[in-house]
């Protein structure tokens, strides 16, 4: 299975709990692994990752839930790839 498949693999069994925020995949060193956001490391129920997820290495971090900086977005960025 490919990270990218076991990190969705992975959203698909965490979806739901409240203290997820996300699944990402990362690298550091040469070393790929899939990256869970917590909001709170408390409440987050981890101990089944503890020797990572369908073949690849796991890291838990900390992470609030993302909001907008704004509701709407500026009228130029509709007419991106457009010249003129």
């Amino acid at each position: 299975m490919t990270l990218e498949d076991a990190a969705q693999s992975l959203q698909a069994r965490l979806q739901g709990t409240p203290w997820l925020t996300a699944v990402g995949v990362g690298e550091d060193a040469g070393i790929s692994y899939i990256v869970v956001y917590v909001k709170n490391l408390k409440d987050a129920e981890l101990g089944f990752l503890e020797g990572g997820w369908k073949g690849h290495p796991v890291i838990v971090r900390k992470m609030g839930s993302p909001r907008l900086v704004a509701s709407f977005w500026p009228r130029a960025s509709k007419h991106l790839g457009k010249s003129g």
